[in-house]
Order: structure tokens, then sequence, then C-alpha cells
């Protein structure tokens, strides 16, 4: 796996995804949002990891998936994958899911919405 490319495409979909270029959409599983591109599709997910130390009991990761046209998982990798190439990768994944997550809702037109009952 070349990790800098993959990480290029990482910190590329969460700038578009910043400037509203993508479109991410709900799933039909809970904490996972998808972008459909031309024979293509990208899958964001927050998984949460049960340790078994009594201290460290509960962490979260984060994980984007490629899937091909025929909706086969060609390629996954987290945020710890990436973690030797920058050491805030998990920051960069969490902002990446918070964005789909939030477009995948509509939150933006809710605010406005809101915004103008108030």
């Amino acid at each position: 796996m070349d990790k800098m490319k993959i990480y290029s495409l990482v910190t590329r979909l969460l700038e578009r995804s910043k400037t509203n270029n993508v479109e991410w959409e709900k799933t039909n599983k809970e904490s996972v949002y998808q972008v459909s591109l031309p024979n293509y599709s990208l899958r964001i997910s927050e998984l949460i990891i049960v340790k078994k130390s009594p201290l460290d009991s509960r962490q979260v990761e984060y994980e984007l998936s490629i899937f091909n046209e025929a909706g086969e998982m060609i390629d996954k990798f987290t945020d710890e994958d990436l973690s030797e190439i920058d050491y805030n990768s998990h920051a960069v994944f969490k902002d990446l899911f918070s964005l789909a997550r939030r477009s995948s809702f509509g939150v933006e037109g809710a605010i406005d919405e809101i915004m103008g009952y108030l």
C-alpha cells in the first residue's frame, strides 16, 4: 500500500468536503457515509474498538473504504494506518467523518432554516 498516495486521497477528499464539492450520503449502516463517483464509491466509517484493558476500554477509529462499481470492497485503511505519515491522521479522519455526517444530514440547510424562524 502506497501510504503517501492514500494520505493524499484522504486530504483531497477532506478539502473537497470542506467546500461542499462532495455529496455524502447516508448508508443503511449507522456511522457509515458514502460518496459515489464514476466507477467507484468511498465510505467513511466510525468504529468503536473495545479494548480489554480496564484503563482503555473504548477507542474510536476511522476507516475509509474503496468500492468498485460492482460493490466489491477493493481496499480499506484506517487513521492508524496513516499515523506514521501524519501523527495527526486521527484528527484528519475525524474531520472528514464529521463533514460527511453533516453533509448527509443536510445540517447547513437545517441551521439556515432554524435561523429563519428565530
